[in-house]
């Protein structure tokens, strides 16, 4: 494996919060390549950077024995609680931090063991296509994964740094959710990774990162220089770190490296999407050893507990669509349903009570005539009796008048 790696201030900073690591680890046969990038402006970002680097560097060199992938993500969450205690001692630096992109390459299995926290991302290149194999952790991200934002939206959107998970922000252990995404990938012979901060990835596009990649097969030092150059002539607004290493299997990589250098007429930057699934994913051991001669694409994945993980998709499958969140059209839905829910709730209510109102004005108005029927029969039972009082006082009186 080579590897090579850059850091820069921009074009509008006049200091470099970034850090990097690109080095061999225990021995030949393991790599380590780590992106950081700094937050916090003048409160400590670059500190927070320089202890993160540090601290996964001492951790790795003193502790072995074990999953690599488990080393590396207790090697991410001891650099985090360093921070933290750090912040502590120092008040001056309480709101530090940084995010980062790790990789620990294990040439003997044949496999890139990852640990990822913020909005730095992870790329990997190879036969012309680049495939973005991190998440950002932010809003933005999140939507952008989602299609609910382009590309270009995503880079000019005004909350893109607001980063969700950080170094720095609280104690963290090993087994917390929501704190690290790791994963694992296959290598094979040719694939190029590139680890880069935000200072890359918003100023130039996969688009452009990948034809970079493309003309600068030979020189790898070289492609990290010229991917830093391209972010600092769009702008360069904040700094910029790339790390790249690139695998090599065999004596055909020359071939293959040549044959690359002939682009796809259509499929050469191709960014393909990334794919998600579950904690229930078998473990990579297992299924290499099930499919030994499995593609490049069938990558496999291991997960963390309750956190979602990419996977390459099948060239030969549709790729399936994100599932890490509702789009917009199905919140729309819900939200549409439930106005319906509750203008036929509210219906239902009107209705009834109107029918109650009117079974209510019904009785009133029966009980109404009822009474007026009685008044009238009061009335013609008292005219009855005045009619008879009348023709009884006129009979006495003529009774009377006989009588006399």
């Amino acid at each position: 494996m080579t590897f090579a790696g850059a850091t820069h201030e921009g074009m509008v900073r006049t200091n470099n919060e970034d850090a990097f690591i690109c080095q061999n680890i225990w021995d030949e046969q393991h790599v380590l390549c780590v992106a950081i990038d700094g937050l916090g402006g003048y409160e400590g970002g670059e500190i927070a950077a320089g202890i993160a680097k540090d601290t996964i560097i001492s951790y790795l060199n003193e502790n072995r024995m074990g999953d690599s992938l488990d080393l590396l993500k207790q090697a991410v969450t001891q650099a985090n609680n360093d921070i933290v205690t750090h912040q502590s001692q120092t008040p001056d630096c309480n709101r530090m931090g940084c995010v980062l992109t790790a990789g620990l390459f294990d040439l003997e299995a044949g496999r890139l063991n990852v640990a990822h926290v913020g909005d730095s991302r992870l790329y990997q290149w190879y036969e012309g296509t680049l495939r973005k194999l991190t998440h950002d952790h932010s809003l933005v991200g999140y939507r952008e994964d989602a299609g609910m934002l382009t590309e270009e939206e995503a880079m000019n959107h005004p909350q893109r740094n607001v980063v969700e998970r950080i170094l720095g922000d609280k104690v963290h252990h090993l087994e917390d959710k929501g704190f690290i995404e790791a994963a694992i990938f296959p290598l094979n012979d040719g694939m190029r990774f590139i680890f880069c901060s935000d200072g890359l990835t918003d100023m130039i596009t996969a688009g452009e990162i990948s034809l970079i990649v493309q003309n600068h097969l030979d020189d790898l030092e070289g492609c990290v220089n010229a991917l830093i150059k391209s972010a600092c002539d769009h702008g360069g607004k904040d700094n910029v770190t790339v790390v790249m290493s690139c695998y090599c299997n065999d004596a055909s990589t020359a071939t293959i490296i040549e044959e690359q250098r002939q682009p796809a007429e259509d499929d050469t930057h191709k960014v393909v999407p990334p794919v998600f699934r579950g904690a229930e994913t078998e473990k990579p051991q297992e299924e290499t050893e099930e499919r030994p001669q499995q593609s490049t694409t069938d990558a496999t994945v291991a997960s963390t507990a309750g956190e979602d993980v990419p996977e390459e998709p099948d060239p030969n499958q549709e790729t399936e669509e994100p599932k890490r969140r509702f789009s917009w059209r199905t919140v729309l839905w819900l939200a549409m349903a439930l106005a319906a829910c509750l203008a036929a709730l509210y219906g239902g209510y009107r209705l009834g009570y109107r029918s109650q109102y009117l079974d209510l004005d019904r009785q009133i108005a029966e009980r109404d005539s009822t009474i007026v029927k009685l008044q009238d029969s009061i009335r013609h039972l008292e005219q009855e009796k005045y009619d008879q009082s009348v023709k009884l006082d006129s009979l006495n009186n003529t009774t009377n008048s006989g009588i006399q």
